[in-house]
């Protein structure tokens, strides 16, 4: 007879079988163990005969035994005719009932791909007996996996029974000569005999990160839990090594499953090593295939801010970031959604298999994300699984090519990416047809309605250091990206303006921005671009803000806590803002005007002038300041050109 083999190539990938249909649930099983059988709607039966093997096939079926699991002696189905329409019933019938933690499934060894691979599968109502329609004939062999206990019971009933259970890592270990044999010896005796293999197919716990030093000076307290080995995230908290001044905090998952990381501060830097730039570039290509796949690609990683198993993310804080005194929260995991969490389990257990992180990672998400629209509402995970495993086995070729794509970016050639999709494929559908069996392993439903204070950094920040020489007057430290009422109300101007290094202030992150019809100085970058900014907000505290893009040159400065003034509010209620170049004439003993002064809103009617003592050690700044007056307050020389001025108390300055 001859054997008929799956062989199909398209667009230089090579695909794996067409779709196969689960079954409804079959009769229970005959009272004792059976060995896998084919059977047709017809008067011709298909053959079962003894395998040739493969070094590859054998191989492949190690791995697969090796993580905690059964798998039987491989089969050869042959079929004399055309196969029927409704397909081969293939049954496998177990000597007990299966346990709740393991899962069974019939899987198919691809010659194109060189992996085996999970086809939809459907145990009794008693739990002894596998069934799977099929549509296709090749080398097959069923698997049995779950939880250590629950596979170990399985093994256990077998023995009992008076089944052959031998180890695997014996029987499959060695050439296919020498393995061949045995599995034809294993088959003249009734082809029953499990390949046992002790492994480690759930995602172990991980150890804490670490963080050098202390926290910087200037937090009062922090409250870091995940503390505890068995916590389901773990944090650290301490000095940044490369800037002491800065506050780093990181975050582990200890889970099989991935978090939703947030920072409630806008941060110097941030980092979750789930997704690198590789993997970031890869699943940015394969949404690139398919809008509706890249929108569920953002929706499962959480645009990048999920956390994958085992995963960590590090945030680094510095000062300015805490404003002028907090308390609450800074860091923050939240459990995944249902979807997210099939999709981070999947590519962890996935690697167990031995696929690396970051292709288990690519064809995990682009599992779920590819069969979203027939999963979203689902609420069960292993529900969710199951529809996986029956999405990616009716559309295999689609995604064969859409991983491909993304693995092109991982550094692999055309022909390498090709059969690399084929094979993760492979190992994405073992895991879908286990994990309906090991979801509670991995205390999903726990973690839902674990309190969020246990994956929650908080900290408490005081006021800022007192500004000597200021008396009562208030010191404000400008950070208008940090305030959604000012970003939310400012004058967007249009145009595209030329910003280069403030002629106001000396922070870093001020600009002269110079527009068509107008001139704005200072304008603050935001502070999360600050390598390549294109946008910026504008102004001092005492007026509007506007917000204008542009081009903008890159230029040193101080820290907002070494700047000078900006603006003032006085003590009658007037504004007074700084400004530069040519002014009017001080008056006798005065060294400069610095800026104008108006009612808040009006058009400035009074000038600024520096102070008649700029080397006074008495006050803050005082090349604008005058010595304190009544209440405490720092004064400024405030009048009309031409007249003497009159000292003002400020209330508050801007800087």
């Amino acid at each position: 007879m001859t054997r008929r083999r799956i062989a199909r190539v398209t667009a230089g990938i090579a695909v794996l079988a067409t779709v196969l249909s689960v079954i409804g649930c079959a009769p229970s099983s005959s009272a004792g163990p059976s060995a896998l059988r084919a059977t047709a709607n017809s008067l011709t039966q298909p053959t079962i005969a003894a395998p040739e093997v493969s070094e590859q096939a054998i191989e492949e079926l190690k791995i697969l035994a090796d993580t905690d699991s059964l798998v039987g002696t491989p089969v050869e189905i042959t079929y004399p005719d055309a196969i029927p329409s409704d397909g081969l019933r293939l049954t496998r019938s177990y000597a007990e009932a299966l346990p709740d933690e393991v899962a069974a499934s019939f899987m198919y060894f691809d010659e194109n791909t060189e992996s085996w691979t999970a086809v939809p599968s459907a145990l009794s109502a008693d739990r002894r007996m596998l069934t799977a329609t099929v549509h296709h004939l090749s080398l097959w062999d069923d698997i049995v996996s779950g939880t250590k206990a629950g596979v170990g019971s399985v093994a256990d009933a077998a023995t009992r029974a008076g089944q052959s259970v031998v180890a695997a890592g014996t029987a499959l270990a060695g050439a296919a000569s020498s393995v061949v044999p045995i599995f034809q010896s294993e088959f003249e005796k009734g082809a029953t005999t499990l390949h046992y293999g002790v492994g480690s197919l759930l995602t172990a716990r991980v150890d804490a990160p670490s963080c050098a030093g202390l926290e910087p000076d200037w937090v009062d307290n922090i409250a870091v839990p995940g503390q505890g080995s068995d916590d389901s995230v773990l944090f650290c908290a301490g000095a940044d090594p490369s800037d002491d001044d800065q506050l780093l905090v990181k975050a582990r998952v200890n889970r099989g499953f991935g978090f939703t990381a947030k920072s409630y501060l806008d941060t110097v830097a941030a980092d979750n090593d789930t997704y690198d730039d590789l993997i970031g570039q890869a699943l940015t290509a394969i949404g690139a295939t398919d809008s509706s796949i890249g929108q569920s690609i953002a929706d499962l990683t959480a645009d990048g801010d999920l956390v994958g198993p085992g995963a960590e993310v590090d945030y680094t804080f510095e000062r300015a970031a805490f404003g002028s005194g907090y308390e609450g929260y800074v860091v923050e995991l939240t459990p995944p959604t249902v979807l997210q969490f099939v999709a981070s389990t999947l590519a962890s257990t996935a690697t167990r298999y031995g696929v690396s992180q970051a292709e288990g990672t690519l064809g995990a998400v682009l599992a779920v994300a590819s069969c979203a629209s027939s999963i979203y509402d689902m609420d069960d995970a292993g529900d969710i699984a199951r529809a996986v495993l029956e999405c990616i086995s009716a559309n295999d070729e689609a995604f064969a090519k859409q991983l491909a794509v993304g693995l092109l970016e991982l550094g692999k050639t055309p022909k390498e990416a090709g059969a690399l999709a084929g094979k993760i494929l492979g190992r994405i559908s073992i895991v879908l047809a286990i994990l309906p069996a090991v979801i509670n392993e991995y205390d999903f439903a726990f973690e839902q309605s674990a309190a969020d204070d246990t994956r929650r950094v908080t900290i408490e920040v005081g006021t800022p250091p007192v500004v000597k020489g200021v008396g009562s007057t208030k010191v404000v430290d400008l950070m208008p990206w940090s305030d959604e009422s000012i970003i939310e109300g400012a004058i967007s101007m249009s145009g595209n303006f030329s910003c280069d290094t403030s002629a106001i202030s000396g922070r870093a992150d001020a600009y002269r921005c110079f527009g068509e019809d107008a001139v704005l100085d200072p304008c603050f970058i935001d502070p999360d671009s600050p390598n390549s900014p294109n946008e910026a907000l504008c102004g001092d505290g005492t007026t509007d803000w506007e917000r204008v893009s542009g081009d903008f040159v890159a230029h040193d400065g101080v820290d907002v806590s070494d700047a000078d003034p900006l603006g003032v509010e006085l003590e009658d209620g007037r504004v007074c803002s700084r400004s530069t170049g040519a002014g009017p004439t001080p008056p006798t003993g005065y060294s400069s005007w610095l800026g104008g002064c108006a009612e808040p809103g009006g058009e400035y009617t009074d000038v600024l002038w520096g102070s008649p003592d700029s080397e006074s050690e008495d006050v803050a700044w005082p090349f604008m300041f005058i010595a304190l007056g009544s209440g405490g307050l720092l004064q400024v020389a405030v009048g009309p050109e031409g007249r003497n001025p009159e000292l003002v108390g400020v209330t508050v300055v801007y800087r």
